[in-house]
């Protein structure tokens, strides 16, 4: 238990990855709880957005995603791919990353996603990543002692570092407002609403 948190981050503007479908497909192909188990040796807790457990703005009440190959295969699907895709992680050199690509290799092909891993070199994959030359890939973070710092860097529209392309008009609003907000609990409900956007959205 700590400040950082994992995911896999996707560009919303690359290839198949623009499709929320998609991305949720991957999301329900993931057995996030096994990974959690073999990664962290079951030390580590599932978040089911970009905050996790324990702090004052977590929303308990975001879809969870549990790991669901059928619902996976049907949003593939209904977003054009009833045969699969092919998509390429892209690995920077991080220990934890070591265990965790192949694990999704392995499940995201039960569901119809053929996914290749590509090592990238650690003096490289920042600008590769900023320049949109790969587009999913596992990444972390340390959180913020705020919740505007961590979300609206990464997911607002207009944050230099939405490596993700992300781009949410009512995200952006949502925050503009938590931002402008001093009351706590109203900032609080407001970023349990940007998180609902997030959860839908999956950037």
């Amino acid at each position: 238990p700590g400040a950082r948190w994992v995911t896999l981050q996707t560009d919303t503007k690359s290839e198949a990855l623009s499709d929320k479908r998609v991305r949720q497909a991957i999301t329900y192909g993931l057995d996030r709880e096994k990974i959690v188990q073999i990664v962290t040796a079951g030390k580590a807790k599932l978040a089911n957005g970009p905050t996790p457990p324990g702090l004052w703005w977590y929303n308990p009440d975001l879809p969870k995603y549990p790991h669901d190959p059928e619902k996976a295969k049907e949003l593939l699907a209904e977003a054009g791919y009833p045969d699969g895709l092919k998509l390429t992680l892209s690995v920077p050199p991080v220990s934890m990353y070591r265990p965790l690509s192949p694990l999704a290799q392995e499940q995201l092909k039960e569901v119809g996603i053929d996914l290749t891993i590509s090592p990238e070199a650690r003096s490289e994959w920042v600008d590769l990543l900023m320049n949109h030359t790969i587009n999913f890939l596992p990444i972390r973070w340390t959180q913020r002692p705020d919740p505007d710092g961590m979300m609206s860097l990464l997911m607002d529209s207009s944050s230099s570092q939405n490596s993700s392309r992300y781009e949410s008009a009512e995200f952006d609003e949502v925050m503009a407002k938590a931002r402008a907000e001093t009351d706590m609990e109203a900032r609080k409900q407001l970023y349990f609403k940007a998180q609902e956007i997030l959860s839908e959205d999956l950037p």
